[in-house]
């Protein structure tokens, strides 16, 4: 199983740098553009190499060294005329140059690196495929990145001479061992059927007169049978054992190779979910393997893939277990099965059973080597086959070199590319890195949820006194001189005018999302302070009401609730005071008050309180909504931004719509998207919708908007 990580090992990929000489590369060149042919080896100088050609002297040439790992002044340490260079002999390097060099020759560069660096690079750069039964893929293949054609080609044909080479004399290795315990075994086997024959012919001279009746014999065939076939489950049970064992024992580097043998086990016993195991193993392992070119080994997802292979190889051991159990349960039948025949025998005369139990001796042990006779027959058969059980389909092929014309079109392309990268990246660039809410498409590809509208800066007609609220609010004086006046939908010469359609449009697509829901809600929240949440809560609210729709709008905010501003109304009683209240059943009771806008009523927060989700948990709460229900009121409650506050996500019992409102430019999608799928899970099921607030509206829009 698994024969092609046999190349991935550095053992084998060391035969392959020495063999090509992989620690020699040479730069911007192919070495066969230079050389017939080079060898270096163990005491050749790591470092960087220049051959220079005289510029005056076009025949002359010198060779400069330096030492990487204690760089200097370069040391010439050859010179010589390239016309009569043919071959050249350096400390460990053997430069055989061929005749076109020598006709045209020009300077380059080489470097010397060690045998661990020559295989990281080639690791680096090399790619195995596995087989995939599952896509009815029988076979490896082998790749690998490089700019030296020639060389690269050379390299994988010489990995696949090698790979079957190794695996040649890996299977004549394997052979020779099982010959060997073969061998012993079947000693063994024909001095115990010997001593058995002897036996029996001893009893047979001194009883001549002794045999065995047809049905003894029938009882003994039969016995004979089940013994065998114990003796076979036996065996299995034995390997089962052991490759448990083995898997409990590996440690982690090779318990892969363990959970191979064992699928490979219980799919040669004709285990229906083997097969699904090997493939997923080895999706897993070129996984792993795909993994090493790409992370580090401390990357989380070599942990993760780990984790994976360690429940493929807890699967498997289960399997075994089962398969184990089903064989034990086998042995037991086939034991009380001897058992009886066995006991049948006893009634026979003491030497017709004795006859019978030399006879019974002598047949087991002549199955038994007969059958070590035909695995050592089997075994000597293939060992003197020649070759490997695996060979190659195709080679690798040199690739065309691009042409010269391609090269330039393709520099040219490149130089292009690069010049507008450098002017459009960096906007593209931040744009990305960018998570605030700004547009439509940036809200939908980040939190993934339905969008509503995009409402953009309104402004009053003229300027405005802002108005005071009725009544004696104390409660609210410290963020009266913070407040803005709201501008209303409803107000004559409002600018933008099509903002009107836009909350009309934002009203109808929430009632079509509620059309099949009897009592209808809504919480409206954000996720900072200031991106305009009671502002589309006013709004809405109005739309709704100018519809012919009975709305209450609640203030759910009961730390700095500012409706009752809005609408001019007292904050008192509010929602905080009714529910602070004793027993606040009657709708008598109920603190609604009217505004401006036939079919539009308001909750206002109320006495300002420290811990109103202590109220929002009350029954009386829940009674509140019951009977604004029962009066057919379509509910919005203005809530408390929930990365400030999880009021917002206490009302999900009701089981309201939820609205995020988002501000162009300053909500940070990524946080709320956090903050509503991580924090307060039980909001995004509810989610309708998004709104941007402050956002901008194309032309066309506009038009349609005001038609």
């Amino acid at each position: 199983q698994n024969k092609e990580r046999l190349i991935l090992s550095r053992d084998f990929l060391n035969k392959i740098v020495n063999k090509l000489s992989l620690q020699f590369r040479v730069k911007n060149h192919s070495r066969y553009d230079i050389f017939d042919s080079l060898r270096i080896d163990s005491t050749a100088l790591c470092g960087s190499y220049q051959f220079s050609v005289d510029d005056y002297i076009k025949d002359s040439y010198k060779i400069t060294y330096v030492n990487k790992q204690n760089p200097s002044t370069p040391q010439v340490i050859e010179s010589g005329t390239i016309s009569t260079l043919g071959n050249l002999h350096l400390p460990g390097i053997n430069l055989n140059f061929n005749n076109s060099f020598q006709l045209e020759p020009f300077s380059f560069s080489f470097e010397i690196i060690t045998n661990r660096l020559a295989i990281d690079q080639l690791l680096s750069k090399m790619k195995v495929t596995s087989p995939n039964s599952r896509d009815q893929t029988y076979y490896f293949s082998v790749t690998l990145e490089g700019n030296d054609y020639p060389l690269v080609a050379q390299t994988l044909n010489t990995i696949a001479d090698v790979f079957i080479e190794s695996n040649s004399k890996m299977r004549k290795h394997r052979m020779k061992e099982t010959l060997i315990t073969l061998e012993k075994q079947l000693s063994t086997a024909e001095r115990q059927l010997q001593e058995s024959k002897k036996q029996l012919q001893a009893f047979l001279s001194s009883n001549p007169g002794v045999g065995l009746q047809q049905s003894t014999q029938q009882i003994m065939d039969e016995l004979l049978a089940l013994e065998s076939n114990s003796l076979e489950i036996n065996n299995l049970l034995n390997t089962a054992r052991d490759l448990k064992n083995q898997y409990m024992v590996a440690p982690d580097a090779d318990r892969t190779f363990v959970i191979g043998e064992i699928i490979a086990f219980l799919q040669s016993r004709g285990n229906l979910s083997a097969p699904s195991l090997q493939n997923s193993l080895t999706l897993l392992i070129n996984e792993r393997e795909n993994a090493k070119l790409n992370y580090a080994k401390s990357h989380p997802v070599f942990s993760e893939i780990d984790s994976k292979i360690a429940l493929i190889g807890n699967k498997t051991i289960q399997i075994l277990e089962t398969y184990s159990i089903n064989l034990n349960k086998n042995i037991s039948d086939q034991s009380n099965s001897i058992f009886k025949i066995t006991s049948r025998l006893q009634s026979l005369p003491s030497k017709e059973l004795q006859l019978a139990e030399l006879k019974r001796r002598e047949e087991i042990d002549g199955e038994i080597y007969s059958t070590i006779l035909s695995k050592f027959n089997e075994a000597k058969v293939a060992e003197t086959i020649e070759g490997s059980d695996v060979f190659v389909i195709d080679y690798a092929v040199q690739p065309i070199p691009p042409s010269h014309i391609l090269q330039l079109i393709k520099s040219l392309i490149i130089f292009i590319g690069s010049v507008l990268l450098t002017g459009f990246a960096p906007p593209v660039v931040i744009d990305l890195a960018d998570k605030t809410a700004r547009t439509e498409n940036s809200i939908i590809s980040i939190l993934k949820l339905p969008f509503l509208e995009t409402i953009p800066a309104m402004r009053a007609p003229r300027p405005s006194a802002i108005s005071s609220p009725v009544g004696n609010d104390s409660d609210s004086n410290d963020i009266n001189k913070h407040y803005k006046r709201k501008i209303f939908i409803t107000e004559p010469g409002i600018h933008p005018p099509y903002v009107v359609e836009l909350f009309r449009s934002m009203a109808s697509k929430i009632q079509l999302s509620l059309y099949d829901v009897r009592n209808k809600i809504l919480v409206l929240t954000s996720l900072d302070m200031g991106e305009g949440k009671s502002m589309i809560s006013t709004n809405l609210a109005l739309s709704l009401a100018d519809q012919g729709i009975d709305t209450v709008l609640i203030d759910g905010d009961m730390r700095r609730g500012i409706l009752h501003k809005s609408f001019s109304l007292s904050s008192k009683p509010g929602l905080t005071d009714y529910l602070s209240l004793e027993s606040p059943t009657s709708k008598q009771n109920l603190p609604l008050q009217k505004t401006f806008k036939s079919n539009l009523w308001v909750i206002t927060s109320g006495s300002k309180i420290d811990n109103p989700q202590k109220l929002i948990r009350l029954p009386a709460f829940d009674s509140l909504i019951e009977q604004l229900f029962e009066l057919s009121f379509f509910i919005i409650i203005d809530s408390p931004p929930l990365g400030i506050t999880a009021d917002a996500a206490l009302f999900s019992r009701l089981n309201p719509g939820y609205i995020l409102v988002t501000k162009a430019g300053s909500t940070n999608l990524m946080k709320l998207r956090k903050t509503v799928t991580m924090e307060y899970p039980m909001v995004e099921p509810n989610i309708l919708g998004v709104v941007l607030n402050l956002g901008q509206i194309t032309d066309h829009l506009k038009y349609y908007c005001y038609y």
